[in-house]
């Protein structure tokens, strides 16, 4: 499972954060930004922009659209602002979350009822575009979790009783915040649209997991400041447990019938498992006494995922008890490269016997070649076996 983890220990704001996602391949920065244009309904310069001070370097997301001097409605006014039919639905129901949360704090901070909530056009641009950027630079990514440290704040001052005060009480219910201060030893730089990304799509804040790191990118704040957010990507369990010794290894399992859940939770229960630590979770058919039909629900984890996975399958099934038991198993020594197909590179899993060897599975990232082919209109067979073809290439010329 890839992961995406944020510092944002010296602040954070969505400039920093779309600089740093954006700028990781800047080749793909560039189709992502032409899809953002295309959703726009309003004409914008959108562009990622290199930013260098001594031997630092990092990046930071411009975004230029004057519209002031109007208030409008917030009710509805994204339909103004995106084509929401050019919008892939896991972005548009993440945005969708954050602008609610977003308007919900303003009202609530203005004492006014949602639907009454104006703004000025330039802030909603700002808004809506960010939050839009933000939420396509995670689809492209890939990730199904995202970690944090504490948001940073400048302080208990920060909640004052003022509008902005009041409204960043709101948005940063629930979330984890912390008093940190950068390099330099002044004030970290956070804006109110940079903490409202994090606070509508944070999963879990703590420090950074022991987990393979497969890419680094440093977004730059704002033009006075030297202030800086990094965006880790870390690889999955696999990647830091590749090969046990002998190749066996401890596991525990975690089972539990349900006979009486509707079966269209089963898809969302299987999301969050994964998102919080299961390295499996499969549904098998079977039936119950009295002839009842039911699925037995099966999760794999390791120890220190045991308490999460329960506290998930009590919150989100009707099950009254779960099993546990610690079972050993055996797994092939795996490793993962990239392979060039005509039609872009595409993730390819290998399992071998020993360290050293001719792998004996070989596997294409099957969401890889999902999203290739639908972005580039080819069947995903296809895309499937030039990805094993040139998976084959790769493995014999190492090999030979």
């Amino acid at each position: 499972m890839k992961l995406i983890y944020i510092d944002c220990s010296e602040g954070v704001s969505s400039e920093a954060l779309l600089g740093a996602m954006l700028s990781m391949n800047p080749l793909k920065s560039r189709p992502i930004i032409a899809e953002l244009k295309n959703c726009l309904r309003v004409d914008c310069d959108l562009k990622v922009e290199a930013v260098t001070w001594g031997s630092y370097t990092g990046a930071r997301y411009v975004l230029n659209c004057s519209r002031a001097g109007e208030h409008v409605n917030a009710t509805g006014a994204t339909e103004k602002i995106l084509d929401w039919h050019k919008i892939t639905p896991p972005v548009r129901s993440g945005f969708n979350l954050f602008f609610e949360r977003f308007t919900t704090a303003w009202s609530q901070a203005q004492n006014i009822p949602a639907d009454k909530l104006r703004l000025e056009l330039d802030r909603l641009v700002h808004i809506t575009v960010m939050g839009i950027s933000y939420f396509t630079a995670l689809a492209h990514l890939n990730v199904r979790k995202i970690m944090a440290t504490p948001i940073p704040v400048p302080g208990s001052s920060a909640f004052t009783l003022n509008k902005e005060g009041r409204f960043l009480a709101e948005i940063l219910k629930g979330t984890c915040i912390g008093q940190t201060k950068n390099k330099t030893g002044t004030a970290t730089d956070s804006t109110l649209t940079g903490m409202s990304l994090m606070a509508s799509s944070v999963d879990e804040y703590g420090p950074i997991p022991e987990l393979c790191l497969e890419e680094v990118s440093c977004g730059i704040h704002a033009d006075e400041s030297q202030n800086e957010t990094r965006v880790h990507i870390l690889g999955g369990n696999d990647c830091c447990r590749e090969s046990a010794p002998d190749g066996e290894e401890d596991i525990i399992v975690l089972e539990t019938s349900i006979d009486d859940m509707n079966p269209e939770i089963f898809p969302y229960l299987m999301e969050q498992l994964l998102r919080n630590g299961a390295l499996d979770a499969f549904l098998t058919p079977l039936y119950m006494k009295k002839g009842r039909p039911a699925n037995l629900l099966t999760i794999l984890c390791r120890k220190e995922k045991i308490e999460p996975l329960l506290a998930v399958v009590f919150k989100e099934t009707t099950t009254l008890g779960i099993r546990i038991r610690e079972e050993k198993r055996r797994v092939l020594f795996r490793k993962k490269f990239m392979a060039a197909t005509p039609y872009g590179e595409i993730s390819i899993k290998a399992g071998f016997t020993r360290e050293g060897t001719l792998p004996v599975q070989i596997a294409p990232e099957f969401e890889d070649c999902k999203k290739i082919a639908a972005q580039q209109g080819v069947p995903l067979k296809e895309v499937y076996a030039a990805a094993q073809r040139a998976a084959y290439e790769s493995i014999k010329r190492q090999f030979a």
